[in-house]
């Protein structure tokens, strides 16, 4: 991890160096053990290096900033764009946590609430909402990453040795008369 702050650090982008860090921050709170907190100290340097770099680069057009175009051109187009930041968060804020693990879903709101907020604070993209399609590539396999939260994919593997086959499915059968 600490070498994945360092890579972003490299990079132009200080909204994922912060999304790193918010998730790395996550993660040591659940566990703070010695691991953690160095994970959680790389993203940190990663993200005040990021900080302390100059802007690079202009904003695109209906990627960067969409939040802040919503807003001008309407009170309403852009409260409904917060209310599809909002929902992006629903997977992570409304998990279940019987079958969910609480470290999966509070690192994914952190991860995908830190991306939010700096893209409302400054040019960054907005992810799904923008026109960008790496960040709905890094959403969805998000999604795929977090634990089941239906009983039966989260109690038992595939393919798993114990595990009885699966029932058998009911078939059409015709009455000859």
């Amino acid at each position: 991890m600490v070498m994945a702050a360092g890579a972003l650090a490299s990079q132009p982008d200080r909204a994922m160096a912060g999304a790193l860090c918010a998730g790395l921050a996550a993660q040591w709170i659940s566990r703070p053990d010695g691991p953690a907190a160095i994970a959680f100290a790389g993203g940190i340097a990663g993200l005040a290096f990021t900080l302390a770099a100059p802007e690079a680069g202009a904003p695109t057009r209906f990627v960067d900033g969409v939040l802040a175009s919503a807003l001008d051109a309407h009170f309403l187009l852009g409260l409904s764009v917060l209310c599809g930041m909002a929902l992006l968060l629903a997977p992570g804020l409304l998990g279940t946590s019987r079958y969910v693990s609480r470290v999966a879903q509070s690192t994914f709101s952190m991860v995908w609430s830190a991306v939010f907020v700096a893209s409302a604070l400054g040019p960054h993209p907005t992810p799904i909402l923008g026109f960008g399609g790496s960040a709905i590539v890094g959403y969805l396999l998000s999604l795929v990453m977090l634990p089941s939260s239906l009983p039966e994919l989260a109690d038992r593997s595939i393919g798993a040795p114990g595990n009885s086959p699966a029932p058998p499915q009911p078939t059409l059968r015709l009455n000859p008369t």
